[in-house]
């Protein structure tokens, strides 16, 4: 289970929202796709680019044993 416990908004009009509750594929977006653990082990990060709308991109960062 993946939880959006902080959001940074840009600057630009374009944003894409998704309802409380709303049901995605795991692999897809940052926060489906940071479980991908050999990458974020290597980069501690995973970024997502055009994955759901062409136009956005979206940064996911683990936050373990916290």
């Amino acid at each position: 289970m993946t939880h959006d416990l902080y959001r940074e908004n840009g600057l630009h009009e374009l944003r894409h929202h998704l309802e409380e509750g709303a049901h995605l594929a795991l692999g897809q977006g940052a926060a489906g796709r940071i479980l991908e653990l050999e990458q974020v082990k290597r980069d501690q990060v995973f970024m997502s680019f055009g994955e759901r709308e062409p136009s956005l991109a979206a940064v996911a960062v683990p936050i373990i044993n916290s």
